[in-house]
């Protein structure tokens, strides 16, 4: 039965994951190596197994921060373990406030402000959010205007930084979360000087 399961294609990396933990918790395996038991259960992927393993030992609070278990990837476990490693209470607090949000949230920015990778601050001439990597460290700083103002979104590299992938990505979470016309300015970028 188990592995009629695991074979399935619509299986997400966390429901996978609950299904090699249930195999693990079963008596005859309780003693096995996380290989042995990949071995017993025909998993070719020993890799993927062990980090869907990683997603299925998170908080439950955490994954409620997520719509859908579809939409928590593979890669985000050990990450996620680490912030709450860090800040237990910190990451407990962000999830109880993006399972509570009212609007649909992009997982990626989920994923982010789980780990904390944002933090905003408040200006006169608008919100400053300061963009951190999953370790903290800061990778530019995002200058946006006041609402109803016609200024675009300034984003101000740090010297150092040069994962534009990683930037990419950080954007795109950001900008899903306010579609509001007001802020649909254009994008002005600046790398700052050494």
């Amino acid at each position: 039965m188990l592995s009629e399961n695991l074979s399935r294609n619509d299986l997400s990396p966390l429901e996978r994951g609950k299904q090699y933990k249930a195999a693990r918790e079963m008596p005859r395996f309780r003693s096995t190596s996380l290989r042995k038991l990949a071995d017993a259960l025909g998993v070719k992927d020993f890799s993927g197994m062990a980090k869907a393993l990683r997603l299925a030992e998170l908080p439950e609070c955490v994954l409620k921060a997520f719509a859908s278990p579809k939409d928590i990837q593979v890669n985000w476990g050990a990450a996620l373990h680490e912030a709450i490693a860090a800040d237990e209470e910190g990451v407990y607090a962000r999830a109880a406030e993006l399972a509570s949000a009212s609007k649909a949230i992009d997982p990626e920015f989920i994923f982010q402000r789980l780990c904390n990778v944002t933090q905003t601050t408040a200006s006169r001439a608008g919100r400053t959010e300061v963009v951190n990597d999953h370790q903290g460290n800061k990778i530019a700083t995002l200058e946006l205007p006041k609402a109803r103002s016609r200024k675009g979104i300034v984003i101000r590299l740090e010297p150092a930084f040069g994962d534009v992938d990683g930037l990419k990505a950080t954007l795109r979470a950001y900008c899903s979360l306010d579609r509001s016309p007001q802020n649909d300015g254009p994008l002005q970028a600046s790398r700052r000087q050494p």
